[in-house]
């Protein structure tokens, strides 16, 4: 499209916004969470992230909804500007799979060469080791967690990589505003639609549809539950679609007019679910996109260092988890606070490491 673009629709290209960062933040924050899920022995009535017990939404769970929010509004975005559905879909491949399919096979070797020394070739030959590969470069076809012989005594549970769970709902929601875009660009291809309101705001009418559909299947589920749904596709499908939604309507709205009003009732939704926890369930699904959205495009002089930064918080998520697995493992006393200091620092490095020798020069290709 060549209309003119809005502030905040500038401020998304430019990237003279906070996103970077809130995507760093929220990679820290899941680190936080796994620090107290991995040195307690799994329980099945929950984990001992201390949030989750009295409002039942963990730091990490948190954390995935603001990534799943920003997901959608920058891949609402670069749907809006990319040529063809099939470019768009390059994109997310080139942004996904270089830095995963190296995470995966690093795993494999460092860790079969630390726990498997003396007898390598038959651990690379394991057919769980074929199997951790082959799924979790794919994604399509499910995940296996887990590697021969390997955080068998860790107190949690012997997965190499949990935190690779959220990638294929992730890929899942790719694929549905891929198809989403598919069928706009059918209906502005019949003459029978061109130019029409139809066609001028497809977008729109997508992001609404979306965040109609998603939101009321959140509800039902949490009114079902009686508790806020964690591993339900409901909870992504919603915040992933709010993002869409966010950008979908970003070109007719003010910052300088909503800002304080959308920081308002985010903030006080959240504030209410606090004091009144019975209602956190049902006000945080509108509280917390409001907020993220608010802290994206907000100004802040003392932020204004990290725009343009580079964009670590992938590599964080993907190496967070086995570092701290290792850490367990070798350190079994370890507290809470020094599994997450320790983690965040190595974590860090390798991230950096991964950003600027394979996802940044992989990101060119797009």
């Amino acid at each position: 499209m060549a209309d003119s673009k809005s502030d905040l629709e500038w401020r998304l290209e430019t990237q003279n916004n906070n996103f970077n960062l809130l995507r760093l933040i929220a990679s820290i924050l899941v680190i936080f969470s796994h620090s107290f899920e991995l040195i307690s022995a799994y329980s099945p009535e929950g984990f001992a992230d201390p949030l989750r017990p009295r409002f039942g939404y963990s730091i990490g769970g948190i954390a995935v909804d603001i990534f799943f929010f920003a997901s959608g509004l920058l891949c609402a975005r670069s749907l809006k500007y990319s040529r063809n559905v099939t470019k768009f879909l390059r994109k997310r491949v080139m942004r996904i799979w270089p830095g995963l399919v190296a995470c995966v096979l690093l795993s494999v070797v460092i860790l079969g060469i630390i726990f498997h020394r003396e007898d390598l070739s038959s651990y690379l030959g394991n057919k769980e080791t074929l199997k951790f590969c082959f799924l979790n470069c794919t994604l399509v076809f499910g995940l296996h967690v887990n590697l021969p012989g390997i955080f068998y005594e860790n107190p949690f549970n012997p997965s190499v990589n949990g935190s690779l769970w959220t990638l294929p709902r992730e890929v899942g929601m790719y694929l549905t505003l891929a198809a989403s875009g598919l069928a706009a660009n059918s209906l502005r291809e019949n003459r029978t639609y061109q130019n029409t309101w139809l066609c001028r705001h497809w977008l729109q009418i997508i992001g609404s549809v979306w965040i109609l559909l998603s939101g009321t299947l959140l509800y039902l589920q949490i009114a079902r539950s009686g508790a806020p749904p964690f591993w339900e596709p409901s909870r992504f499908f919603y915040m992933f679609g709010a993002g869409v939604f966010s950008y979908a309507f970003l070109r007719f709205l003010d910052m300088r007019k909503l800002y304080f009003l959308f920081l308002q009732v985010g903030g006080g939704m959240l504030v209410g679910g606090i004091f009144y926890i019975p209602l956190v369930k049902y006000l945080y699904p509108v509280g917390l996109p409001l907020l993220v959205f608010c802290f994206g495009f907000g100004r802040y002089p003392l932020l204004e260092r990290f725009k343009g930064a580079p964009d670590y918080s992938y590599g964080l998520y993907l190496y967070a988890w086995p570092c701290q697995q290792l850490l367990v493992h070798f350190l079994p006393n370890i507290s809470v606070q020094q599994l997450f200091g320790s983690a965040l620092l190595t974590t860090a490095c390798i991230a950096a490491m991964s950003w600027h020798i394979i996802e940044k020069p992989m990101l060119r290709l797009k």
